[in-house]
């Protein structure tokens, strides 16, 4: 996605100045501004704008034209830079967006470091890390949660109105309570600037797609105290997967003021809605005759009756307070809406070779709401104890999400499913006019927590805190009254660094897990919760003044009740609902690299190595539906003198294989994988001033083909061939 907001050098020159904790990085910030899309020089008229004077985020990226970030608070409540954080984590920043033309969140995690995505079927994305299903999401570093198999294209949102996305991996139980030891997402969302700045462009690319966007941040007080901000995007396409298309429209209002000194209030509405013609699963593995199959990566298996669709308003008050012995206090609160629908017809089974017929099918249709709301409270700050300084950070948060989601049943006689081959000629069934109930859910969360950063030495650090948390959930599903009930779970944290100068940090840190399960088994039953725990050590280093850093990590992750599929389906439950059996003694150790940021002048990279083992308690593979292995490696460099208009770059996503068992007709069970393989992008971008600029980005350059998922009920689904993207934008 070309960006939204990659603002002027003048704004970027403001806001790196409004970041700067010493001269050292406001010389830096002031002088080139390499690497951002401007002048090596900037002009005397954007010196003498310079009048932000200290931002609430030091973490913001979009006025960067860096591929790191100053600050992050995901991981432990306190706001640390990526050095003094003793845990793996990352960011992607707005000008990787940009370079690499990201649209969704999606596209993002896929360039994330040890995070792999998993296409489940037309629009819903599962992303993994660590060997296991991410399940925890942050909005401003405020978790929301997700709740499966009811996601309608919640996991592929529209980038347009974050400014980043940080990605913590391993436990993160401190901050997000119940999850896996996977990692947690938090998508931070764009704030409102102090002076006037607008961006807009236009998008254009492979099987008809466009888009637009719009970006205006504005004061609407003369001094700049109250200010305020406007984002829209809307987009469309068609899809190399035959009788598909996507429509997309986002718009995004917040404001902010300082009400008092140190005091700042917050509010905004963001509308997403996505919709999905021809919705459908995967294609199946093996003919009726055994053997594999082998489409184009057209291949379908929907109709064009199909529907997908939500619709998502959320609206948030964040207020923030920062006292004069430097505390900070913050409160908010979230609520969201989502209305969202699924028709579609399942094809299960295996066609004949030569005419397509033999498959089963299924027909279903879900209409239903999903209602979130939140409350979030945290203060944090220094506090001075035996002649030393000191961090600590407590907080409470409380979540409420209800599910409805009845099911209208396709009435007698039901429409034959014809031939695999022609899915397009299904007929529609009559769907009855009354519902019937499918899955009605009441979960609440409810936790404390506290950490302190206490300073043993001026090198020496330690990390200790602890979370409480609560869980309840009372559902009916499909028929079936189930209750759980999860109080007064204490998830202890513990984390220890050690500076060995001003460049080298080395690190240990320890979580427990718990995690209360959606999971089913095939009888319907939810498992019992996942417990276990997670150890990390690693080295970091940090250069020109933070610009470049780089960590190495060693994990080992200890779990009982791991859900693990088993390739059958929930009895009486929806068509793409998997069953689990629990997996007990799971153990998972692995090793990570990475290195992002600033290399010199004009030159950004981003790249990571993740690689790990995950076996149950008798040493067998588990998970192996996911890699083992990827490297990631993006970097851009903007050329200088006479060519300095000009940005190139590419970088190459490698994976090593996966594989699931499967099953074959009679009842054969037969060993599916894709093997390794790799992924080459590229990209180009000329600015032709300061407010005028192209780019081109070639995804997929040597049109490899491949599974992006493989053994989903006993299919698969391509990953996008070769695509082209061209975007122009304008920018004040």
């Amino acid at each position: 996605m070309s960006a939204v907001f990659s603002s002027s050098a003048c704004l970027r020159v403001r806001l790196l100045t409004s970041l700067s904790r010493s001269a050292l990085w406001l010389a830096t910030a002031a002088s080139p501004v390499w690497a951002q899309g401007s002048a090596p020089e900037p002009s005397p008229v954007e010196l003498s704008v310079i009048t932000i004077q200290g931002s609430r985020d030091p973490g913001v990226t979009e006025t960067s034209g860096s591929y790191t970030a100053k600050a992050m608070s995901t991981a432990t409540g306190l706001s640390l830079s990526i050095r003094e954080t003793p845990q793996s984590v990352s960011v992607v920043s707005r000008q990787m967006m940009d370079d690499r033309g990201m649209q969704t969140t999606a596209d993002a995690l896929q360039s994330a470091p040890g995070v792999s995505v998993t296409r489940s079927d037309t629009n819903r994305y599962s992303f993994s890390s660590r060997g296991f299903a991410i399940d925890n999401y942050q909005f401003d570093g405020w978790t929301q949660p997700v709740l499966s198999p009811w996601a309608f294209g919640e996991s592929n949102l529209d980038l347009v109105v974050f400014d980043r996305v940080e990605v913590v991996r391993g436990a993160t139980g401190l901050m997000t309570g119940a999850g896996n030891p996977s990692a947690a997402v938090n998508y931070v969302r764009k704030r409102p600037l102090r002076d006037l700045a607008f961006s807009a462009g236009v998008q254009t690319g492979s099987w008809d797609f466009a888009r637009g966007y719009a970006d205006v941040s504005a004061p609407i007080s003369q001094d700049g105290r109250v200010r305020g901000r406007l984002v829209g995007a809307y987009g469309k396409g068609n899809s190399y997967t035959d009788w598909q298309d996507t429509q997309t429209r986002t718009l995004y209002g917040v404001m902010t003021a300082d009400l008092i000194p140190g005091m700042e209030l917050s509010g905004g509405v963001a509308y997403q809605s996505s919709a999905n013609n021809g919705f459908g699963s995967g294609f199946p593995l093996f003919y009726s005759d055994g053997s594999r199959t082998d489409f184009k990566r057209s291949v379908s298996n929907n109709s064009d009756w199909s529907r997908i669709e939500n619709d998502t308003l959320t609206g948030f008050v964040d207020v923030s307070h920062q006292f004069a012995n430097h505390l900070k206090l913050r409160l908010s609160y979230n609520q969201s809406h989502t209305d969202a629908s699924m028709k579609q017809i399942f094809r299960g089974g295996y066609p004949d070779r030569d005419t397509g017929l033999g498959m089963s099918n299924s027909y279903s249709f879900y209409k239903g709401e999903v209602r979130r709301q939140a409350f979030n409270a945290a203060l944090s700050g220094p506090v001075e104890l035996f002649g030393k300084e000191h961090e600590f950070s407590v907080g409470w948060t409380t979540s409420r999400d209800r599910v409805s989601f009845p099911q209208y049943r396709a009435m007698a006689p039901l429409p034959d499913a014809g031939s695999f081959y022609q899915p397009g000629l299904v007929s529609e069934p009559v769907w009855s006019a009354n519902p019937s109930q499918a899955d009605d859910t009441d979960n609440r969360q409810s936790g404390a927590y506290a950490v302190a950063r206490l300073s043993l030495r001026d090198n020496l650090r330690l990390m200790v805190g602890g979370r409480l948390s609560n869980w309840e959930t009372d559902q009916t599903y499909f028929g079936a009254k189930r209750q759980y009930r999860h109080r007064n779970e204490l998830i202890p944290y513990a984390g220890l660094t050690y500076d060995f100068d001003d460049s080298y940090t080395t690190y240990a840190s320890y979580t427990a897990i718990f995690k209360p399960q959606n999971a089913r088994d095939e009888q319907g039953e939810i498992l019992a919760p996942i417990t276990g725990t997670s150890y990390e050590l690693g080295l970091k280093a940090a250069w020109l003044d933070g610009r470049l850093n780089a960590a190495v990590s060693v994990f080992q992750t200890r779990q009982d009740n791991l859900a693990q599929a088993t390739g059958k389906q929930v009895m009486g439950a929806p068509p793409n609902t998997p069953a689990y059996r629990p997996v007990s003694g799971a153990k998972v150790e692995g090793i990570e690299l990475e290195l992002g940021g600033e290399v010199m002048p004009g030159w950004n990279v981003a790249s990571s190595l993740t690689t790990f083992t995950a076996k149950d308690a008798q040493g067998k593979p588990i998970n192996t539906n996911k890699p083992r292995t990827l490297f990631k490696l993006f970097t851009t460099y903007r050329m200088q003198g006479d060519w300095q208009g000009l940005t190139v770059g590419g970088g190459i996503d490698w994976q090593n294989r996966m594989y699931q068992d499967a099953t074959a007709p009679g009842r054969n069970v037969v060993k599916v994988e894709q093997g390794s393989y790799a992924i080459v992008n590229v990209m180009a971008r000329y600015d032709f001033n300061k407010r005028m600029s192209a780019t081109l980005n070639v995804n997929n350059l040597f049109d490899k083909k491949y599974y992006s998922q493989i053994g989903f009920y006993n299919q698969g689904w391509y990953g996008a061939p070769q695509n082209v993207m061209l975007s122009l934008k304008a920018q004040y």
